[in-house]
């Protein structure tokens, strides 16, 4: 039996960002299918790094096949885009609680 893997977006893609996508890299249960970021140089260096697409958070809301967001940004931002994805009906992951 094939099994399917959760597909997630990491948002934010700075140091910490980096962990995750290591770590979602060697799971066999979640695929990261692209990142979201605020600095164009970062986020386009992330992506060419690690092969992961670029898509405005907007876009990752709206994806039905996106089941999950994994928020790696600054802690002022954790409510805010764990709202706005919750709403989406997104699963979350943050490091930290809010």
């Amino acid at each position: 039996m094939t099994q399917v893997r959760l597909q997630a977006a990491l948002i934010g893609v700075g140091a910490w960002g980096r962990v995750l996508a290591k770590a979602a890299s060697q799971s066999d249960k979640i695929e990261l299918v692209c990142c979201v970021g605020r600095n164009p140089e970062r986020l386009s260096a992330f992506s060419r790094d690690t092969g992961t697409p670029v898509r405005e958070f907007d876009a990752v809301l709206a994806d039905k096949d996106i089941g999950a967001v994994m928020l790696a940004l600054p802690n002022e931002l954790h409510f805010e885009f764990a709202e706005r994805a919750a709403g989406a009906g997104k699963h979350i992951y943050i490091e930290k609680p809010i």
